[in-house]
């Protein structure tokens, strides 16, 4: 969260994700939430996890819903979209569909920035529009870079600066793919 992340995530999704038989296997993800940014982070960042081949040639649908929001939406529907994906593929393993979950590795992502002068994770809205810096980060469970977008909203940042937020983001992925293990016990091996 902002100030910090000494505090969960503001924003919480609600996803869904939905098998059709519709030639080559596919994702296809819909947002909606009250912010209006271009969402280009989620399907890159899912499909980045999957074993396309896995699961045969099927079309996902993943529908992901910001219920609550104060920022941070793009990254709750990515964190929220693979829990949803991964209880889906469950549900294919139990009807036989596949033998096991088409999955590589978790993947969940974050916000963070400088505020400031003041690194911040999980930025809320009032935070964002005041940045110096603005990045979003995605990342496998096992620590591996799937995107990083950053922007210097008022200017230029160094790399230092940059490698700060990177750590701070990375700790707050750690802690998410922690939640979504949590969330996941009963369907991950």
């Amino acid at each position: 969260s902002g100030s910090g992340g000494s505090s969960p995530a503001r924003s919480s999704s609600s996803c869904i994700a939905v098998f059709g038989f519709f030639g080559p296997s596919r994702f296809f993800f819909r947002f909606r939430a009250t912010d209006q940014h271009p969402f280009g982070l989620s399907p890159p960042s899912l499909r980045a996890v999957t074993n396309l081949q896995g699961f045969g040639p099927r079309s996902i649908f993943i529908d992901c819903d910001v219920i609550q929001a104060d920022g941070g939406t793009r990254t709750a529907s990515i964190t929220g979209g693979f829990v949803a994906l991964v209880e889906a593929f469950d549900t294919l393993r139990r009807r036989g569909v596949c033998t096991k979950l088409p999955i590589r590795d978790m993947v969940a992502a974050t916000s963070v920035g400088l505020v400031q002068n003041q690194v911040l994770l999980d930025l809320s809205f009032e935070e964002d529009s005041r940045a110096e810096v603005d990045m979003n980060v995605v990342m496998t469970g096992a620590g591996q870079l799937v995107e990083i977008q950053g922007t210097g909203e008022r200017g230029t940042f160094t790399e230092a600066q940059m490698a700060q937020l990177f750590q701070s983001a990375k700790a707050g992925i750690e802690r998410l793919v922690a939640l979504q293990r949590e969330a996941l016990k009963d369907v991950l091996p």
